[in-house]
């Protein structure tokens, strides 16, 4: 089953959301102004059999050009590890072009978390669908990588810009509005970048006799059926703050932690911070998260 509209939870760690499976995507840990804290407490506030990463996880390609790397995303990486060595979850992570450096070791895996350039998963219903990051769809990056290169840095000061924006659209009582998004989607509608992405990913799927594909990259959560090919993005950490969820059931939910209207949470409080390293401490004694990190 496939649900086509958005869900908002509010992430509870004291009474967390329970799911077959979990699918997240480009959260780019290390690019400043991400909602690192936001996809903190939507793990902290879900549990499930398997969580698949589909790409982007860490982003690379700032690491000489203003890398930020914040507490909250130590914490995620702790609170990952956690998962797998305490919680009993499948870690799968399936690298995108931002961290692509971690794809020259598929097959193997690092504190419990397995990498994969790709999978198969298959659905509590029997569906089976591709799992991969996207960016072998995106025939502009393909053509044009260096220009790439040159609007990630971009939308990072409009990102900066946004901030600012919004604050004063918070005083006068106005929702949120996103202008590198509004800029993002204006020149992805431009070149019809969203539509032939979805098609060439569907065709994929289609060609290897599959029921569908999940997929990241363009940061665009969405869920749609095309030619009877299932469609399933899973969005951003910087500005969707969204997931694809497998119910018990096999129904792919995609869900959000709020509406697109909605200001951005604050960042995480010291005593979150104070609760998230006294549950991960044996993780930090124990050299894991060190090991994840290196």
């Amino acid at each position: 089953m496939l649900s086509g509209e958005g869900e908002i939870i509010t992430p509870d760690c004291e009474k967390p959301e329970h799911f077959r499976t979990v699918f997240i995507s480009d959260a780019h840990l290390g690019y400043k102004g991400v909602r690192s804290g936001e996809l903190l407490r939507f793990l902290q506030g879900i549990r499930c059999e398997r969580l698949i990463i589909v790409g982007d996880l860490i982003d690379t390609w700032v690491i000489k050009k203003g890398w930020h790397w914040t507490i909250e995303c130590d914490l995620i990486i702790r609170h990952l590890l956690k998962m797998t060595t305490q919680e009993g979850t499948e870690i799968i992570y399936v690298p995108g072009n931002h961290d692509d450096s971690v794809r020259r070791f598929e097959g193997v895996s690092f504190a419990g978390v397995r990498i994969e350039r790709e999978i198969i998963h298959e659905t509590a219903d029997g569906r089976r669908l591709l799992v991969i990051h996207g960016d072998e769809f995106d025939m502009m990056m393909r053509q044009w990588q260096k220009l790439s290169h040159i609007s990630h840095i971009t939308f990072g000061w409009m990102r900066f810009i946004n901030k600012m924006l919004n604050s004063i659209r918070r005083l006068i009582g106005s929702g949120y509005w996103s202008l590198s998004e509004w800029m993002r989607r204006s020149i992805q509608r431009m070149v019809k970048t969203e539509i032939n992405y979805a098609i060439a990913a569907t065709n994929e799927a289609r060609g290897r006799g599959l029921d569908g594909v999940i997929c990241g990259h363009i940061h665009r959560a969405e869920q749609s059926m095309i030619d009877g090919i299932e469609y399933h993005n899973t969005g951003d950490w910087m500005e969707d703050t969204s997931a694809i969820c497998e119910l018990i059931d096999g129904t792919l939910l995609l869900v959000r932690t709020k509406a697109r209207t909605e200001h951005p949470m604050e960042g995480i409080t010291q005593a979150e911070i104070d609760a998230e390293l006294t549950a991960t401490s044996e993780l930090s004694q124990s050299g894991l998260v060190r090991e994840a990190l290196v």
